[in-house]
């Protein structure tokens, strides 16, 4: 053979075998999933072990390892701008302004319903916020010597992710999320990585460098806030009604901005404008319409000191089910949030909130004896209801209400003729020593069936006669002559609230689902033979301080009637204006200095519970009835129109 010929061959047969490879090569890559490419150089292979930290709550860019305790707590901190209470033709409405750093943002993340599939609902109140298992980020790792592209991953936060890296090799690293569950994809120019920034989501970013000497080496990534968001609130929850119809939109087309984001600088480059059109708004809460939010970010905030919403039309249907338009399109009304410092990781808050003030209730307030204000006409009960901060026309006033018209029922019979005025009581509060007439038993349930409110405090302090005139109220109420009201238990004792999601147990003062409440100085008036259909329970017989098991109930509401009834007629004693009485067995109602409901410990020991071990809620649940109340008389009251 010759020489020339055979070296020839041998060089085609060879340049064969090398692009057959490089085709083998190129179709199995080609069935590679293309979110996770490769280029490893070749070493010692090591494992990096890739989890998410959390998310910090300013613009700084974090080092891989950074602790939550090395970040200033001084730049943790909410900026509250202030309110601005503004009338408009038949309602009022509130401005507020307020600045907050992502991590910590009460309103920082819509329900998982709502804001594409991103699973946590709140991550209210935390330095840093936690990135919700589930959340899909990618990660990009360059070679630090040469800058070569390595190795892009796409992972999921909750699960550990492990990249095979050189043995002491350098390595810089890039990660970058949406805060959503859907899929990234790989930047087109691994090189020279960009993305553009979203309109409608958050942009989350980390950078570092690592090298890896063992198997396993930790990356542990926090990711920082690289866009600004812009939140926006309507909220009828104080107008008790939902949102049926909203068109709004924003007065200027300069406020948002969209750019390329550099992956490897972590800046965004030029930014240029867009527009947002007709607000989109959706529920804060899924299935409430009282609150209604819509999200924007931008990649340039600096035209964001102020921005302004102009409302065309606003529609809300009320409790009662009655439509206002609040809002024409004839008459539109523009809203100004701001001053704001506007910068890169925070979100700036306007909230429109919208109130209906309720005008002055006439309350009943029926008590033989009222030194320890049982019936709220006076002390810690009284002072409650009659501090501005909780009931009140001020712009932070918890119930907007201009207050009670406030009349003592002292003496036996009174009541009848209070009910039978001219004027009926809005409310009528019955606690301990009063003995309904026969003639007040019937008139009370003929008050009550024509829409007014009830609230019943049930006991025997007076006497059998006190005991079974209450009884006998029911069985009108209900049409059930079983009814019983049977004295238990002994003076602590503490019942087991339910987990009802209502205006009683979860109301404007606090939610107390699953907690409890204390029975005053003597026994529990438990009720028997209630239908049981017609009501609400929110607790039952036996006290969780007590081995003894009790048929019956001790708090309930009825479902169409105005009544709220409570099975001790010393629910409300305290003697002091506010504060906690010290004891464990007596008093039960407590308030803070600001006359706000509060908790306190109580309870005699049983059933594993030491004395005084047991916190109990009777202030909460009476502010949060006396809520109750106001809007039930307001909306289908005996005196409404």
């Amino acid at each position: 053979m010759n020489y020339m010929n055979f070296t020839a061959k041998r060089k085609e047969s060879r340049i064969f075998f090398q692009t057959a490879m490089i085709m083998v090569f190129a179709f199995l890559t080609g069935c590679v999933d293309k979110q996770d490419i490769s280029n490893i150089p070749e070493g010692e292979n090591v494992t990096l072990t890739v989890n998410v930290a959390e998310i910090v709550d300013h613009n700084q860019i974090m080092k891989p390892n950074a602790r939550i305790a090395d970040i200033a707590i001084g730049s943790l901190k909410s900026k509250d701008e202030g309110t601005s209470q503004i009338k408009f033709d038949g309602f009022e409405a509130i401005i507020g302004s307020s600045e907050e750093y992502m991590g910590i943002s009460t309103k920082n993340t819509l329900p998982k319903s709502e804001n594409k599939n991103n699973p946590d609902p709140t991550g209210r109140g935390k330095l840093a916020s936690v990135m919700a298992d589930g959340i899909k980020y990618r990660i990009l790792l360059y070679s630090k010597v040469g800058g070569a592209f390595v190795k892009s991953v796409l992972a999921t936060a909750g699960q550990s992710v492990e990249i095979d890296v050189v043995k002491d090799a350098k390595y810089l690293w890039y990660a970058y999320s949406y805060n959503t569950t859907d899929d990234i994809a790989i930047p087109a120019n691994t090189n020279s990585p960009t993305i553009e920034t979203p309109t409608d989501e958050a942009l989350l970013y980390a950078s570092g460098e690592i090298s890896a000497s063992v198997q396993n080496t930790p990356l542990l990534i926090t990711f920082a806030h690289k866009l600004t968001q812009v939140l926006v609130e309507i909220n009828t929850k104080q107008l008790y009604g939902d949102i049926t119809a909203i068109d709004a939109s924003f007065v200027s087309d300069s406020y948002f901005n969209k750019g390329t984001f550099d992956l490897k600088g972590g800046v965004v480059g030029t930014t240029t404008s867009y527009t947002t059109g007709p607000i989109t708004f959706a529920n804060l809460v899924q299935g409430s319409n009282d609150i209604k939010v819509a999200r924007f970010y931008t990649a340039n905030p600096t035209a964001l000191n102020k921005f302004s919403m102009q409302i065309k039309s606003l529609t809300v249907q009320q409790i009662n089910g009655e439509t206002v338009q609040l809002i024409a399109p004839a008459s539109p009304v523009d809203i100004e949030f701001g001053q704001y410092t506007p910068a890169l990781g925070k979100i700036l808050i306007g909230e429109l909130k919208l109130f209906k003030t309720f005008p002055i209730k006439k309350m009943l307030h029926v008590s033989l004896n009222e030194t320890y204000g049982y019936a709220a006409g006076q002390k810690a009960s009284y002072n409650l209801i009659q501090d501005p901060r909780n009931f009140g026309t001020n712009a932070s006033s918890l119930i907007k209400s201009a207050g009670f018209q406030h009349v003592l029922v002292r003496y036996a019979g009174e009541l009848l003729t209070q009910l039978n005025a001219v004027q009926k009581p809005d409310i009528v509060l019955i606690a301990v020593y009063y003995t309904l007439s026969a003639a007040e038993q019937t008139a009370l349930a003929n008050y009550l069936a024509n829409g007014g409110v009830v609230v019943l405090m049930s006991d025997n302090a007076g006497g059998s006669l006190e005991q079974a005139s209450h009884r006998d109220f029911l069985r009108t109420v209900f049409n059930a002559p079983s009814i019983a009201l049977t004295l238990s238990n002994v003076p602590g004792a503490v019942y087991a609230l339910s987990n009802d999601n209502d205006k009683i147990l979860n109301g404007p003062f606090g939610d107390i689902r699953g907690k409890h409440w204390g029975e005053d100085a003597s026994f529990t008036m438990r009720a028997t033979g209630i239908p049981a259909s017609d009501i609400t329970t929110y607790s039952e017989a036996t006290a969780i301080n007590s081995t003894t098991n009790l048929s019956g109930i001790t708090m309930f509401k009825h479902k169409t009637l105005n009544l709220f009834w409570i099975a001790d007629g010393g629910f409300l004693s305290n003697e002091y204006q506010n504060g906690t009485y010290p004891s464990y067995t007596i008093e039960p109602f407590a308030t803070n200095s600001q006359n706000f409901p509060i908790s306190k410990k109580y309870g005699n020991p049983g059933n594993g519970h030491a004395s005084g071990s047991m916190d109990v809620y009777n202030s909460v649940i009476f502010a949060n009835v006396m809520a109750w109340a106001v809007e039930r008389a307001e909306f289908y009251g005996i005196n409404t129109p």
